[in-house]
Parts: C-alpha cells; sequence; structure tokens
C-alpha cells in the first residue's frame, strides 16, 4: 500500500496520511516517532484530502461519495485523538485548509471555485471565481496573516502563485 497526502500536526507530534483500505481511501494517524498507527475515517466513502487545525485537535477532511457518474464531495471532521465523524458542510467542496486562526476553511469546487466555509457552522462565507486555468489539486492555501488565499495558475507552460 502507498500513502497519500501527508499532513504533520502543528506541533510536529503526530502525521495525518490517507491509504487505501480495502477499496477505499481512508484517513490514518500515526505519532511522529512511529508508534500509535490508528485510522481515523471508516466507511465506503473515500477521504484523501484533510488538514490539522491550529491547535492539532481536530482534522478536517473531504469524504468523496460516488453516485454513478461522478464524486460528490462533503467535508467531515473527527477529532486528532479519534473517535466518530461529524458532518462539517454538505457543500461539495474538497481539499480543505484551515485558516491560521482556525476559525474559517478554504475548499475548492468543481476546480473552478474557492471557497471560504466557517469552521464552525460549515456555512459558505465567500466564493470566489479561481483564474484559469487554475491548478487547484492542491487547494488555495492561506497566507500566514489569514488575509488571502494562493493557489497555482497555468499559462503557456509557466506555473506562477495567485492571491
Amino acid at each position: 500500500p502507498y500513502i497519500e497526502e501527508l499532513r504533520a500536526a502543528p506541533d510536529g507530534s503526530y502525521f495525518v496520511f490517507s491509504a487505501r483500505r480495502n477499496r477505499a481511501q481512508h484517513l490514518f494517524r500515526i505519532d511522529a516517532d512511529g508508534s500509535n498507527l490508528r485510522q481515523l475515517t471508516f466507511g465506503d466513502n473515500s477521504e484523501v484530502d484533510s488538514t490539522i487545525s491550529p491547535d492539532g485537535n481536530w482534522i478536517v477532511y473531504d469524504s468523496a461519495r460516488f453516485d454513478g457518474s461522478y464524486s460528490k464531495y462533503s467535508l467531515w471532521k473527527v477529532a486528532s485523538a479519534g473517535g466518530a465523524s461529524v458532518l462539517v458542510s454538505e457543500t461539495d467542496c474538497a481539499v480543505p485548509h484551515f485558516s491560521p486562526d482556525g476559525k474559517f476553511l478554504s475548499c475548492v469546487r468543481f476546480d473552478k471555485e474557492i471557497l471560504v466555509v466557517s469552521a464552525e457552522t460549515g456555512e459558505v462565507v465567500k466564493t470566489f471565481a479561481a483564474a484559469q486555468p487554475a491548478v487547484l489539486n492542491l487547494g488555495a492555501h492561506w497566507t500566514r496573516d489569514g488575509q488571502n488565499l494562493v493557489y497555482k495558475v497555468t499559462r503557456k507552460n509557466v506555473t506562477n502563485l495567485w492571491i
């Protein structure tokens, strides 16, 4: 098996990653010293992309359910120590990233829009059309001050960062 989307906790004490288990991708956590491997998500949906809250207590992830023609995404969260997952938003968006203050999430919808979602309520606060052709497979990352989102755009075989 292989792992994808390795994320480090803000304090470096653990990692979260995605790996295939049976037919679906799920999230796992392992301590930085290689001990305490545990599965965090379960079921028939696939979870690949995740983000860890600035305080390290929560992991928000996109969960994909194939409906026959395309994958429908929703945002979920699970305590970093494990436990039951909780729905954050049914908004069809993927590749979430916490804002530096932990109050918001950025995510991508249909590789054309960047959404800002309240981490507390799941409400979509803002929607931005991404400059095209955007490369949003890594999502839109927050600047350190939390005031802007950064993503990649490739034009004429050159990739640049856009705010």
